[in-house]
């Protein structure tokens, strides 16, 4: 997963979490983009633009890995960026510099003589430390906590609180609640990868997670990925031999996500099993089942009774 495509997402859903973040108090309300900068055709991280004249404009990088240019690159989004709208010339800008770790950030000494203008303009924070200086944190927020995690025992603790922060939220619509419970799913994917798909689940106490967008987004990658296999197969053996081959890959990608980890051996004595059915339309189904099926143990007694009935 893109680390700076899910903070676009979450800053877009709520732009004013990235101010409280920073403890800044808002003279107005924010919308929050990520223009392309035509010059260089290279897409900012975030931009925020007051929907009040005359209130400052946001510059926003999300930076995950050491740069020791992070700085000047910031800088160069805004000279560049403001090359393509004259209507910014003299209007107070600021730009946001977010770290994801302290040891990405290479110190703002890096600008040489413009770090002495640093408190006027630039705005810099490590999200760890950011979020443990909040008096209260707001719902939205809660969303973040995955990537500061101490490891997988805090998410085990105080996941579902957060899943349910978010979901009890007032200031929030229907679907933004929805949307920022698919974004802290894929935090914590992203900060533990390895954590079992189903294992999620139950730390976050959710509905299946199967049935949330993030969950879907996996499943469908899963599905493509075995659709890839089958046309590859179908070059080499015909058609129809590659829709089937396409369809149990598909069948394997999405239970290796919902029912991870699966030993190799129990994964080739499944597929053994498949390999014995050579109707693509009960193949089909069969895919369509592993995407609903309650357990991995549930699955394979179903292929049982398939190849029975033969």
């Amino acid at each position: 997963m893109n680390t700076d495509k899910l903070f676009q997402e979450y800053f877009q859903i709520v732009p004013q979490a990235l101010l409280e973040l920073l403890q800044i108090t808002p003279p107005c309300t924010y919308r929050y983009e990520s223009p392309v900068v035509k010059s260089s055709e290279r897409r900012m991280d975030g931009f925020l633009e007051p929907e009040v004249v005359g209130c400052p404009y946001y510059f926003v990088e999300i930076q995950g890995y050491l740069d020791p240019l992070i700085y000047w690159r910031g800088l160069h989004h805004v000279t560049r960026y403001h090359e393509t709208r004259s209507d910014l010339d003299r209007k107070n800008w600021k730009l946001v510099i977010l770290f994801l770790d302290q040891s990405y950030d290479p110190g703002s000494s890096t600008l040489g003589p413009l770090e002495n203008g640093a408190e006027h303009w630039l705005i810099s924070g490590i999200l760890s430390d950011l979020l443990r200086t909040q008096s209260v944190v707001s719902p939205w927020l809660n969303v973040l906590l995955p990537l500061v995690a101490a490891d997988v025992s805090e998410i085990q603790q105080l996941g579902a609180e957060w899943a349910r922060s978010i979901q009890n939220a007032p200031k929030l619509g229907k679907r933004q609640r929805g949307n920022l419970i698919d974004l802290l799913i894929k935090f914590v994917m992203q900060r533990f990868v390895e954590l079992p798909y189903k294992e999620i689940e139950n730390m976050l106490k959710l509905t299946p997670i199967e049935e949330t967008r993030a969950g879907k987004e996996l499943i469908q990658i899963g599905i493509v990925q075995g659709r890839e296999v089958g046309r590859e197969e179908g070059r080499e053996e015909g058609l129809e031999i590659g829709r089937e081959e396409g369809l149990r890959a598909g069948i394997q990608a999405v239970l290796s996500i919902r029912f991870q980890p699966i030993s190799t051996e129990r994964m080739e004595q499944l597929l053994k099993l498949l390999i014995q059915i050579h109707d693509d339309e009960t193949v089909a189904m069969l895919l369509g089942l592993s995407q609903k099926v309650e357990s991995l143990e549930l699955f394979e007694q179903k292929v049982a009774e398939l190849i029975a009935r033969r």
